[in-house]
């Protein structure tokens, strides 16, 4: 009967001690399956975020383009204009303005 005992006790315990490895393992692959899952959502995230600035950069070239085709259209423009246009328009470092044969309609300088 001792040793019914014994082998009882030590199947309980190689028992015990598989599911302890199963559980270390399965909670390591849970580990490694999350990381993975943050690092893409990580990248997605990025991703929607330069989406995001290249829109805004090209809704606000769109718009100040817009505006600077309503300055330079205005029957009474003049090169003051385009300074008032540029000083409200933060976006535009520089602009340089030609007509269609490359000659500048406002005086250098």
């Amino acid at each position: 009967m001792k040793r019914r005992e014994v082998l009882l006790f030590a199947a309980v315990l190689l028992a015990s001690a598989l599911l302890a490895v199963l559980a270390t393992l399965s909670l390591r692959q849970w580990e490694l399956s999350a990381e993975r899952r943050l690092h893409e959502q990580a990248r997605d995230m990025a991703a929607m975020v330069a989406e995001k600035i290249e829109m805004a950069v090209l809704k606000a070239e769109e718009e100040g383009l817009g505006s600077l085709r309503l300055v330079t259209l205005d029957p009474h423009f003049t090169p003051e204009m385009i300074e008032t246009w540029k000083a409200q328009t933060p976006f535009f470092e520089r602009v340089y303005l030609c007509d269609r044969q490359g000659r500048s309609p406002t005086p250098a300088g």
